[in-house]
């Protein structure tokens, strides 16, 4: 080969990104979700295991954990700290600087309460506890105004609303078999929609469109091995 012509393919397999692909993936597990979803002896387990080690198996890519706080999988998918987040459902604000993947699953939640309150009207009048960071149940029923009190565990958001100190708590499907009997005990269960579960891919990796395009190809893979 002339020597010149290999000097500009050398100098072009530096500088082109399409030639740095990147052949390991940082993949934050928040662990507010530990047991629908944890790592144990590099396998994904829980309830909500099957389908994203499915993805994972499915991948070419060389897998790095973090299993970490929600907050912290967050903060790190905004900087590039981690090039995927999971489980998460998709929100507005964390599409600023994360592309969600397609959904693969469709978790429902439920408002827990003391008393029947009527969901399908206005709930500018009654407060809910979340957990700090988590989704706050289907679009169609933040769009009625409910107030939020935000706490940092599931058990503490269903003993405020056993106690008083709260209209309802909002609670995620998967989350509830986690969960002892004794803390729904004297609460009443209304559905309060579902959201898209699925993974975050950071704005500011090296491939983020690459990334966001083998998970997707990958999820819909796996979701026709279920159909």
């Amino acid at each position: 080969m002339d020597l010149r012509i290999a000097k500009w393919l050398l100098i072009f397999c530096i500088v082109n990104p399409a030639q740095a692909a990147t052949t390991e993936l940082k993949v934050g597990i928040a662990n507010q979700h530990y047991d629908s979803l944890r790592l144990e002896n590099g396998k994904l387990v829980g309830n909500l295991a099957e389908p994203y080690q499915c993805v994972v198996d499915d991948l070419t890519y060389s897998i790095k954990y973090y299993v970490l706080p929600q907050i912290r999988v967050l903060n790190l998918l905004q900087t590039g700290g981690l090039d995927v987040g999971i489980p998460l459902v998709q929100q507005p604000d964390r599409d600023v600087y994360a592309m969600f993947a397609e959904p693969l699953l469709w978790p429902p939640f439920h408002l827990y309460t003391k008393k029947d309150i009527d969901t399908s009207g206005d709930l500018s009048g009654y407060t809910f506890t979340v957990v700090r960071s988590a989704a706050r149940g289907g679009k169609e029923y933040l769009a009625r105004n409910p107030n939020f009190i935000e706490v940092n565990e599931w058990g503490h958001a269903l003993s405020m609303a056993q106690f008083g100190r709260a209209d309802g708590a909002v609670i995620p499907a998967p989350v509830i078999k986690s969960l002892p009997a004794k803390r729904f005990e004297g609460l009443k269960k209304q559905d309060f929609g579902s959201i898209p579960l699925s993974m975050y891919v950071s704005r500011q990796s090296a491939n983020t469109h690459e990334i966001l395009s083998h998970l997707n190809a990958s999820i819909q893979h796996c979701l026709q091995k279920v159909d």
